[in-house]
């Protein structure tokens, strides 16, 4: 008996090589599409996905899982949320899990640093541009709103001492420089990092 002939669609005209190519290889059933393969076409630019529970970002990712409130995903704790977009980016697609594996398993890999728009002031100590910066910062930040600074260190000093005050706000900017866009308050404090620390404030 002749093996039975699987019909393929005939081309049409506008049709193209991609969409054929893409019935084919649905139809072949050689693999499906998962929600890894459809967060990777959506990846954007400096984010990375969380593929491995064992991946170290998840030391601090868990912290801001843990206060998503109800963003967070039915069922899984901080404790399972590594495990769970391991298994789940493997998953054949399902638009629920997508968007769920979009957030909770994709991050902004940049340093506070590199995600600004503008350039930081030198992390060396005895640059006279920190002193400015000061200026700037002791007459400005009682009125910043919630660009405020409340920390303690930077009330310490003295309004007319230029070089401790200086120095304060050179110690509390360069300790944010590094940390992780996706790290917990992370982007609130990114917009205080880029008013206080910029350039332009040392001038």
């Amino acid at each position: 008996m002749a093996s039975p002939k699987i019909l393929l669609p005939t081309l049409a005209a506008g049709t193209s090589a991609a969409s054929v190519g893409g019935y084919m290889y649905a139809t072949s059933g050689n693999k499906e599409v998962t929600i890894l393969d459809k967060i990777k076409d959506s990846l954007k630019t400096h984010h990375r996905i969380l593929t491995s529970k064992g991946d170290s970002a998840w030391d601090k990712f868990k912290k801001v899982y843990k206060e998503g409130g109800d963003k967070k995903i039915s069922g899984v704790s901080e404790e399972q949320i590594n495990g769970w977009c391991e298994s789940t980016l493997e998953e054949s697609f399902n638009k629920e899990k997508y968007d769920q594996a979009m957030m909770w398993c994709v991050i902004y890999d940049r340093s506070i640093k590199e995600s600004l728009s503008k350039p930081v002031l030198s992390a060396e100590k005895t640059d006279e541009k920190w002193k400015k910066a000061w200026d700037k910062f002791n007459t400005g930040n009682s009125t910043a709103g919630e660009l405020k600074l409340e920390d303690t260190a930077l009330n310490n000093p003295t309004p007319n001492d230029r070089d401790k005050g200086g120095s304060a706000l050179n110690e509390w900017c360069t300790s944010k420089y590094e940390m992780k866009m996706y790290e917990l308050g992370a982007e609130a404090l990114s917009k205080k990092v880029e008013k206080w620390c910029n350039e332009d404030a040392g001038k």
